[in-house]
């Protein structure tokens, strides 16, 4: 599949079961972009991007611990003030995340905007 700058997917892309090559998902608030569209696709390989980490409600049904091809996971949230409440927010998406234990490399970002 190939999506021309475009920077969301389509809804209900977890439905792609057998999928291998997603390099980057968007967590959207619209129903079928939730984190929880991940929990299906156990076959992801190499490098994999989520992004707009604060649109997760929670992430128990991610189940990125099955993803066991996956190599790099860059984990990123963006435009969040810092508070104690978004922090223990983060936090707790970030026990709920859980990937396997065998990843190369995992990298936290926090991105900034105006």
């Amino acid at each position: 599949m190939f999506w021309f700058k475009s920077s969301t997917l389509p809804p209900g892309i977890g439905n792609l079961t057998s999928l291998r090559n997603l390099h980057a998902f968007q967590v959207g608030h619209m129903s079928g972009h939730g984190i929880e569209e991940l929990k299906n696709m156990a076959y992801l390989t190499g490098t994999f991007r989520i992004s707009k980490l604060e649109n997760a409600v929670n992430a128990v049904d991610d189940k990125l611990n099955e993803k066991k091809k996956l190599d790099k996971l860059v984990l990123e949230w963006s435009n969040r003030v810092d508070n104690p409440k978004a922090i223990s927010d983060e936090e707790k998406l970030l026990n709920d995340l859980q990937p396997h234990s065998r990843l190369t490399e995992q990298q936290l970002s926090k991105i900034y905007t105006h």
